[in-house]
């Protein structure tokens, strides 16, 4: 293939079809056997229109992904402090449970805690809001 390829005389087409190539190659082979067969064109392939765009893609999920992720653990962290300043030190089953919260229960307990009047509290609006008991809105019985 690699022969065919050196025949197209415009040396961008060239990267670019050897581009295409290391895809197609990535869906079928090892990263070990592409090492070793397609080491020396690596470094002309990343320069390719193609990969290029590949790359930034990668990159822009990757730091989309990150931004979230540590949105996410500052939002525990936050809350985590919030709670240990309202009720004090907080039991591990409670610090546990509040870091397995996902975005949405996080951003409702953002409001909900200004209604929590306890860590009894907390621990039922935990259980009201994995059970799907609860909106972000809706305030606690007791408050």
């Amino acid at each position: 293939m690699n022969a065919i390829i050196e025949t197209v005389a415009d040396p961008e087409q060239r990267v670019e079809l050897k581009s295409l190539g290391v895809i197609v190659a990535a869906r079928v082979f090892s990263d070990e056997v592409i090492k070793q067969n397609l080491s020396q064109e690596i470094p002309m392939i990343r320069q390719s229109t193609i990969f290029s765009e590949l790359l930034d893609q990668a990159e822009n999920k990757g730091r989309s992904e990150g931004e979230s992720k540590g949105e996410i653990k500052g939002r525990h962290f936050t809350l985590q402090k919030q709670l240990e300043r309202k009720f004090g030190a907080l039991a591990p089953d409670v610090k546990l449970s509040l870091q397995q919260l996902n975005s949405a229960q996080l951003e409702a307990l953002t409001m909900a805690i200004f209604d929590l009047q306890s860590l009894d509290d907390f621990r039922t609006w935990l259980k009201d809001t994995r059970a799907g008991n609860m909106s972000a809105s809706q305030p606690l019985a007791s408050a």
